[in-house]
């Protein structure tokens, strides 16, 4: 419950602002998905992103070919 409470708003931002998370976003609203289906499903991606980020120890580059599917 606190995973979820501390990533609803960096979700919510990241499906506005990161043009990863909105393409995700969109593609899951186009098959038909809820929108706080799409927001769950921001927010799993959101953690692996970050735990990509601590286990490479690597800033996050957008263009480092995260998978958008």
């Amino acid at each position: 419950a606190q995973l979820r409470r501390a990533l609803y708003f960096p979700a919510l931002s990241a499906l506005t602002h990161n043009p990863i998370i909105r393409a995700f976003g969109d593609r899951l609203k186009g098959n038909g998905k809820r929108g706080k289906v799409v927001l769950c499903a921001a927010m799993r991606k959101l953690m692996h992103i970050i735990f990509g980020v601590l286990k490479n120890q690597q800033p996050f580059d957008p263009n480092a070919g995260l998978a958008v599917s």
